[in-house]
């Protein structure tokens, strides 16, 4: 299996779900081999996550937007000998019967040799968070990129994705919407839904016991978490939405966790204005977060929000704020992928500003509705469990263990 980004530890939502769907087809009895061509500035790397080189990296300079920066590494290290040769090296000792692409960049590194030991006569598995020509190009957009600048970038991947839907035995997308938008591309996908998800949640009393300290020594009355990566549209919408916090009592706060906060921190750093410096006075950011203290810190909150306003699939956080059991506000484009889930009690839906923090002082407020069973039980579909059963069905087909 191929990426752009370690996976372990799995931080952010497509680490976790790349090793989610490594653990299932493990599961399934397959030995899997995950290998990444990724940037500097993770945590760890294992000996299969083959950092860019110097020059590769100077090349980005010049790019219109950092959305691109996939593509460019990608193309970019079919130079970079090292990389050539030890994937070359994994290949011949690993022995590949089947071929995984998360999101397909990879792809342009290997389709650019015409013999990678026979690794182009695989059989295909294209797996894709998000439509990644539509999504790249709105964050483009968004960021204030010139369209024109950005057209080459967004035809480059938007050929990609065609290309491997095309070669693909299967080809997974984590919503309906998705599948949609690739069948658009061409006739000849063989589409699976394999919907975001996320581990059960089981906080420890310890991690609970530390936040609940932490919020009573800063006499902080509501908590109100908000947990995402870097990845820009969870920054613009944090922006959009909650851009001024006068709405929010003093003691009450905006818990901050995940990559996000690197963002925040700068704005923060750069920024001499007013609303800005009340936003940071009612923020906490926490960083990141081990897997623990950030499901204390989930079982300690009295609200999650989900401010996404831009970018296709699914927010793997929106399944996480589901299992919580909190009250959620949220965009429309955040439940995207997880409608059935609308009718449920204490999830309040609002997309402009004003109501979102509307929104924010009801849920804080109201008291909590206990689920149904039949509510409750329906919840446990976000788990991965439910979500990756789609996956058994590739194995079973015949044509493609042949």
């Amino acid at each position: 299996m191929f990426g752009t980004y370690p996976i372990y530890p799995a931080m952010h939502g497509g680490q976790k779900r790349v090793a989610a769907i490594i653990d299932k087809y493990r599961e399934l009895g397959h030995e899997v081999k995950y290998v990444s061509i990724c940037t500097p500035g993770y945590s760890q790397y294992s000996e299969s996550d083959f950092l860019v080189s110097s020059e590769t990296m100077k090349s980005l300079a010049d790019l219109p937007s950092p959305a691109f920066t996939e593509i460019t590494v990608c193309k970019e290290s079919v130079n970079d000998l090292t990389i050539v040769d030890k994937i070359r090296s994994i290949i011949l000792t690993f022995k590949p019967t089947i071929v995984s692409y998360e999101q397909g960049y990879v792809y342009a590194f290997i389709k650019s040799f015409k013999d990678m030991l026979g690794l182009l006569d695989l059989k295909i598995i294209f797996s894709s968070q998000n439509v990644e020509w539509v999504m790249k190009k709105e964050i483009a957009l968004a960021s204030g990129c010139n369209e024109k600048k950005i057209q080459s970038y967004v035809e480059d991947i938007k050929k990609l994705e065609k290309e491997l839907l095309e070669k693909a035995a299967y080809s997974l997308a984590v919503t309906k919407s998705d599948a949609d938008s690739f069948n658009q591309l061409t006739d000849n996908a063989k589409l699976l839904i394999v919907p975001n998800g996320i581990k059960s949640l089981s906080p420890d009393e310890n991690s609970i016991e530390l936040w609940r300290n932490f919020f009573d020594e800063h006499q902080i009355r509501h908590k109100i978490i908000f947990i995402a990566s870097d990845h820009p549209p969870n920054l613009q919408g944090l922006r959009t939405f909650i851009d001024g916090v006068g709405f929010l009592h003093y003691r009450d706060r905006i818990i901050v966790a995940g990559g996000v906060c690197n963002s925040l921190k700068q704005i923060f750093h750069n920024t001499l204005d007013l609303q800005v410096a009340t936003l940071k006075n009612r923020m906490i950011l926490a960083g990141t977060l081990s897997e623990k203290l950030l499901q204390g810190l989930i079982a300690t909150a009295d609200a999650i929000i989900l401010p996404i306003m831009v970018g296709g699939g699914s927010n793997l956080k929106t399944a996480e704020a589901i299992c919580a059991e909190k009250p959620i506000i949220a965009s429309t484009c955040a439940f995207r992928g997880f409608e059935q889930f609308l009718k449920f009690p204490n999830i309040y839906i609002a997309d402009i500003a004003n109501d979102f923090q509307d929104k924010i002082l009801e849920a804080i407020h109201m008291p909590y509705i206990e689920r149904n069973p039949a509510q409750k039980k329906l919840a446990l579909e976000v788990l991965w469990d439910m979500c990756l059963k789609p996956l058994e069905v590739i194995f079973e087909e015949s044509k493609f263990n042949a």
